[in-house]
């Protein structure tokens, strides 16, 4: 980070503050040539203030062309996000359709396919039954005719058995 780098907080105050010296000087200068002060002192003036007003704008142009970096960052970053969530969109149908199969090819019921998919997204039987509103232990009876439907004896076999598939 060089001497002009700063945060956009810090370089706001810093353009602010070299405005306000500008301003100054010049109103110093002016007073100062109306009042006839010595030549060197009016040139000293002088000087400062051009070193000043090239400093305010050096610092403004720095600013500003760091707003638009950050401004065409932000531009592309919308347009990377765009891609990825309509990738994950792709993904999430991709998904789906895999498990619809899955799902037809253990000959599953609507209830149990219901079922399979929320134990898919992690749901837990007593989770499933508030879900569906459903007595618990008909979840649980569905949930072990989909275990012997995918040839597996728990959620562990089950996962792994999709993963497997999927991956």
């Amino acid at each position: 980070m060089s001497y002009l780098e700063f945060s956009k907080k810090h370089s706001e105050a810093i353009i602010a503050i070299l405005l306000f010296l500008f301003i100054f000087i010049a109103y110093d200068t002016y007073v100062d040539y109306i009042s006839s002060a010595g030549s060197i002192h009016i040139f000293t003036e002088v000087m400062l203030l051009i070193t000043t007003f090239a400093f305010f704008v050096t610092t403004l142009r720095k600013y500003i062309a760091k707003s638009e970096d950050r401004s065409n960052e932000l531009v592309q970053l919308k347009r990377e996000y765009k891609d990825v969530k309509q990738k994950l969109s792709h993904y999430k149908k991709d998904i789906h359709e895999f498990l619809k199969i899955n799902f037809i090819e253990w000959k599953l019921t609507k209830s149990e396919k219901d079922i399979a998919l929320l134990l898919f997204k992690g749901c837990t039987g007593k989770e499933i039954s508030e879900i569906r509103t459903t007595n618990y232990q008909t979840v649980r009876t569905q949930i072990s005719s989909i275990y012997r439907k995918a040839k597996v004896k728990n959620h562990n076999q089950f996962m792994a058995t999709l993963m497997e598939d999927l991956l």
